[in-house]
């Protein structure tokens, strides 16, 4: 067990993966403004995931700290925005946003729709119904993005119940003929923020089954539901044999970005937000037998 900050920076230059790790936990805890730097030569050189991941998250820590002026350097190293401070920048910004829009639009999506319910008796069958309805879908959109920068409160859970829960609520609110199945340890007790994970698998799961649905007929259509835990991370996975994605991965992490008719397009951006608040990765890729896979990958950061 490491106690002191000296012991933590000699930690993060050992040979031994293991060491690093508990070094950058320390960090974690203890999050050292003045300690930025070296985290974040750590974090270049590191090569193993768990290590990254943790590094990652002591230098989110310590970017919510109050800034300080910084000093102008030519160096191009320098000039460029470390990853855990855009991600820490991304999640004030839409914070603040989404608390405006949410606090001075959103009660009035209720009222106009309870204005036309009365001055229009066939607004029920209307496109201007369907209008309104599309509107409220953002605003749930928004709300959820803005939940996703909210700190982890820590608990233990079994992930098990926690993905049949979440899976079943989607399968309400997007009917499909899908069969899904379930693939992992029973239980699996993990410590982190249910609320933050809830909001990553649902957006997921539901981007699946849209994916599915959007195929028509389709000769069984599935999503496979897997998940794990190791000395060094948890993750869930979620693969169905849906239309994919597209080429370019990144451009589906974008705000906005979708190809779905009349959908907001905050899914991706929900997942990613909720995952850097929880310290972790989420990976997308397609398979080779059709369709997509969407892997939730985060450290035991809150279990030691």
């Amino acid at each position: 067990m490491i106690e002191s900050r000296q012991d933590a920076e000699d930690a993060l230059v050992s040979s031994d993966h293991l060491r690093r790790y508990h070094g950058a936990l320390y960090f974690i805890d203890n999050a050292i403004p003045e300690t930025k730097e070296l985290i974040e030569v750590a974090l270049r050189r590191e090569r193993v995931r768990h290590v990254k991941m943790a590094l990652n998250k002591a230098l989110i820590n310590i970017n919510n700290f109050p800034r300080q002026p910084v000093k102008q350097d030519n160096t191009s190293e320098n000039e460029s925005i470390s990853q855990s401070l855009r991600a820490t920048l991304r999640k004030q910004a839409i914070d603040e946003f989404s608390g405006v829009i949410l606090h001075e639009l959103a009660p009035k999506i209720g009222l106009l729709e309870s204005v036309l319910t009365k001055e229009f008796d066939s607004f029920s069958e209307s496109q201007a119904k369907v209008v309104v309805l599309r509107l409220k879908s953002l605003f749930t959109a928004i709300e959820s993005l803005r939940k996703a920068t909210n700190r982890p409160e820590v608990k233990e859970f079994d992930l098990h119940r926690l993905i049949q829960s979440v899976s079943h609520e989607e399968l309400e609110l997007t009917p499909s003929i899908a069969e899904i199945s379930y693939v992992g340890a029973q239980p699996c007790l993990v410590r982190t923020d249910a609320g933050l994970l809830s909001l990553a698998i649902s957006n997921g799961v539901r981007n699946s089954l849209e994916s599915l649905n959007s195929l028509g007929e389709h000769e069984d259509p599935s999503i496979i539901l897997s998940w794990g835990s190791n000395d060094n991370d948890n993750w869930v996975s979620v693969l169905d044999n849906g239309i994919g994605v597209s080429s370019d991965i990144k451009e589906n992490f974008e705000l906005g970005s979708t190809n779905k008719q009349g959908h907001a397009g905050f899914g991706m951006s929900i997942i990613q937000q909720a995952m850097d608040s929880l310290g972790g990765i989420v990976t997308l890729e397609n398979v080779n037998s059709g369709g997509a896979k969407l892997t939730l990958r985060w450290g035991k950061f809150f279990e030691q």
